[in-house]
């Protein structure tokens, strides 16, 4: 990927942009929520990714987002995320706009409910 991309997102609209990259300054992943177009969450930067692949899990939950990578809590922060609009589609390296990113995506799941921090740990330990 280079600039800066979506990963994960759900929505034609970029409502609940889960995982999103940057590689401006090294690559680095954050998580969002944009809602009608306005950005109404976002975690800080984790820049420390130089492995050639990745575990990430993202946990969306009301007032709480929490980012896991290869075994590791990144990101565990409150937000002002109140709801969240029903999944509608799920794009995987594709923004909302039809851009495609580059990268492999081995594995995707889905899980209709938040899951604890052990089976987040133990989901992404490489």
């Amino acid at each position: 990927m280079t600039g800066v991309g979506a990963i994960l997102g759900t929505n034609s609209d970029n409502t609940n942009l889960i995982l999103h990259g940057d590689d401006s300054a090294g690559f680095g992943i954050d998580t969002r929520t944009v809602s009608g177009g306005v950005l109404t969450y976002s975690s800080p930067l984790i820049t420390r990714l130089d492995a050639p692949s990745f575990k990430i899990l993202s946990v969306l939950e009301q007032g709480r987002q929490k980012l896991f990578i290869n075994g590791d809590k990144v990101v565990d922060a409150p937000n002002t995320v109140t709801s969240y609009q029903p999944i509608s589609e799920i794009l995987i390296l594709r923004r909302a706009n039809g851009v495609v990113e580059t990268g492999i995506c081995k594995d995707f799941r889905y899980y209709p409910r938040a899951l604890s921090e052990s089976e987040c740990l133990a989901l992404t330990k490489l």
